[in-house]
């Protein structure tokens, strides 16, 4: 990939971290609004991407449109329907968008540079699930700190979350108690320096984030009297 495009995606995905890593609700709600819009649903996420790229150039947003058409070209389409896109795009945002659909044609000559050279745009997507083995809903990477769902890539957990989704990970199927918990997340014990109510509210975060569905788990399950399991899928 070129260098300018590189850059911008490695600040991208540093600048993203940060402004998840801020911890704000309503940031990380509309940051996973915003992933989940390009899912496939009625429309399939091919076509949605295209759309994004439309969108963008008529709402004349340069890194946006880099993206977008990353993506696009990542998914296989053609320099001719790009074009027809873009047009689209010139039609409802009229002349004003032209300068930066002059930038959208050297983003997409830059990208077709890097394939004829063989490179990959799969390597360096932040949002690409890496290959694994396991096949499972809900997948790890303990040494880069992601966890994705349903092949999405979740908002960053903090650390007392992660520390507990990883402890929780490598012994799914296991039922983990409260003194287990308390040790793991916080090397304190339970329950002189660890109460019920702390645990339950970090239990209640993580669902939170990691459940569709937060008020009917499917990955984290109380085992009443027992503990908490991660459930195999």
């Amino acid at each position: 990939m070129s260098k300018q495009l590189e850059e911008f995606r490695a600040y991208r995905r540093r600048m993203n971290e940060k402004i998840l890593g801020c911890d704000h609700l309503g940031i990380k709600r509309f940051f996973n609004l915003d992933t989940k819009a390009y899912e496939d649903g009625a429309l399939d996420g091919r076509t949605k991407e295209l759309l994004g790229l439309v969108a963008s150039t008529v709402l004349r947003c340069n890194d946006c449109i880099d993206y977008h058409l990353i993506q696009c070209v990542r998914l296989g389409f053609s320099d001719a329907e790009l074009h027809d896109g873009l047009n689209v795009a010139l039609v409802v945002g009229g002349s004003i968008t032209i300068p930066h659909l002059r930038h959208a044609f050297d983003t997409i000559e830059q990208l077709r540079g890097m394939e004829g050279a063989g490179g990959t745009l799969d390597s360096t997507d932040e949002h690409k699930q890496p290959d694994r083995s396991d096949h499972s809903d809900l997948w790890l990477d303990v040494k880069a700190g992601h966890v994705w769902v349903d092949g999405t890539l979740l908002e960053p957990l903090t650390s007392s979350e992660f520390r507990l989704l990883t402890f929780l990970y490598e012994h799914r199927g296991e039922i983990c108690d409260r003194r287990q918990i308390a040790e793991v997340v916080w090397g304190m014990e339970y329950p002189t320096e660890v109460d019920d109510s702390r645990i339950d509210k970090l239990v209640s975060r993580l669902r939170f984030k990691v459940e569709p569905y937060p008020q009917n788990p499917r990955y984290l399950v109380t085992v009443r009297g027992r503990g908490l399991l991660l459930k195999r899928q």
